[in-house]
Formats: structure tokens, C-alpha cells, sequence
């Protein structure tokens, strides 16, 4: 799941002589997301919040909830399965680019996060049961 908490604005904060970067994402590093780097290291991975999914009717949702902040998605049976599976779901928080745009074209995702403007964080699923597979932890 990638999220924009503030699609309509973005603060900034002078990085030096001439000079911006994003003031938002900071928060979000803070708060346990990180680039991808991190995950590769990090065993296990510190939650950065946490992840629910519920059905109603035929439609199937996503919901995260971070600490001030929920975001929430329809999402595919498949999607549910794996995020059971894994025990949860990476989150990724931009607050520079579209993720309808970065979702779109594959390029595009790519570039942001090799650009550093995605960072990702871990939200488990609750009651997902002892020994499950979750990132960063080997199989």
C-alpha cells in the first residue's frame, strides 16, 4: 500500500543555501518507516504501525493505522491472502509524488524510491498466529 498523508500540500524546510527538502517525511522516519535499505538489515522489523482487513459483502478492505493517521483501500481476495500469509503489510509514505501515478506505472515507483521519496514501513495484522513468514525474517 502506498499513501500521500497530504496529497493537497507539502511543507518544506530549507536544507542549505538554495536548498529544500520535504519537512513531512521526516515525521514518518520517526515514527519507524525507513528506505528500503532498512529492511534488508533489519531482523525483525519494528512496527510502524498496524494493519487490518475486513470484508463487507464482496468487498474486501485494507486499513492501516498509523500512529494519528488511517488510511484505508479496497483491495483484491488475493491481496487479503498474502497479507495473511506474511502476517502483515508494507506501507510505503510519500509526500512528494501520486501514488495513483507511482501504482500506475511501475518506472515511476522505481525512480521514487531509488530517489528516497518512498519510505516503508511494517503494519502487522493482529492475531495472526505464531510462526508465520514475515519480511526480513528468513524462511
Amino acid at each position: 500500500m502506498i499513501v500521500h498523508p497530504s496529497l493537497e500540500m507539502t511543507r518544506v524546510r530549507q536544507a542549505g543555501f538554495g536548498e529544500a527538502v520535504n519537512a513531512d517525511i521526516g515525521r514518518y522516519g520517526l515514527l519507524g518507516f525507513a528506505d528500503p535499505g532498512v529492511f534488508a538489515r533489519s531482523r525483525p522489523l519494528r512496527p510502524a504501525g498496524r494493519a487490518y482487513v475486513g470484508a463487507a459483502g464482496r468487498t474486501v478492505r485494507l486499513q492501516v493505522m498509523v500512529a494519528d493517521r488511517t488510511w484505508s483501500a479496497p483491495i483484491p481476495h488475493l491481496a487479503a491472502a498474502l497479507a495473511a500469509a506474511r502476517g502483515g503489510v508494507l506501507v510505503g509514505v510519500t509526500c512528494d509524488r501520486d501514488p495513483d501515478r507511482l501504482a500506475a506505472e511501475a518506472r515511476y515507483l522505481e525512480y521514487a524510491v531509488a530517489g528516497g521519496d518512498v519510505l516503508f514501513g511494517w503494519a502487522p495484522l493482529p492475531g495472526v498466529p505464531s510462526g508465520q513468514r514475515r519480511p526480513g525474517r528468513p524462511r
